[in-house]
């Protein structure tokens, strides 16, 4: 279905605009997210800030709703599901966006900062390994590719969802640790696992029916 609705959009010109916007989106979400757990996790200036990105990756989203819509009027039997497809993965870009800003702020609204132990090892590690399934998201959206697109979905469910959990349940049990610091790294393993959602998301319109997008194929999220 997805190679369809990639001929779809780059035929018509309104979706083909719409779809290039969303690209752009995407590589901005990466810049943000890379530049938002450097600064927190490894105290790295931040060459952008993920806040003011965050309004430019939403202006995009507007722009992509008004092109969409455009297109609809103009062909409102036509290329339906190419634009429905199109609108649900701008919104999980867009969110994303919000998440990156959410973790920038970590490092001002949390006092005490990630601490040298288990728990921030296990965040480094999985924040990198976000940075390729962005990579493998990215390429898989602009290419049609599925593998890539699959590869994604396993890493979401198998190993950054499952992780962030147990990582989560740990520190609710967790007794030495300094209080804010354990609330700082429960907040940013959620961010982590809500990233790993929307890419997820992402990748499951290239490999999923319309009506299974955001969806294992069993039904289950």
């Amino acid at each position: 279905m997805f190679k369809k609705i990639f001929g779809v959009w780059n035929r018509e010109s309104l979706l083909k605009e719409a779809m290039e916007t969303a690209y752009k989106m995407l590589d901005e979400d990466r810049e943000m997210f890379r530049s938002a757990v450097r600064f927190v996790l490894f105290g790295e200036k931040s060459p952008v800030d993920p806040r003011q990105k965050d309004k430019e990756v939403n202006r995009y989203e507007i722009d992509i709703r008004r092109k969409i819509l455009e297109h609809l009027a103009i062909n409102p039997k036509q290329d339906v599901t190419a634009s429905l497809v199109l609108l649900g993965v701008s919104r999980d870009i867009e969110r994303i966006g919000d998440v990156c800003k959410n973790i920038f702020e970590l490092k001002y609204k949390c006092s005490s900062s990630f601490e040298d132990n288990h728990y921030t090892a296990v965040l480094k590690e999985t924040a990198e390994k976000l940075l390729e399934m962005f990579d493998l998201t990215i390429d898989a959206f602009k290419s049609c590719d599925t593998e890539k697109a699959e590869v994604v979905i396993s890493l979401h469910y198998k190993t950054v969802a499952k992780k962030m959990e147990e990582l989560i349940g740990a520190l609710m049990e967790e007794k030495k640790m300094n209080p804010g610091a354990a609330v700082s790294s429960a907040l940013l393993a959620r961010y982590l696992k809500r990233v790993s959602a929307n890419l997820m998301n992402i990748s499951s319109s290239v490999v999923n029916p319309f009506d299974r997008i955001r969806f294992r194929l069993n039904g289950t999220e």
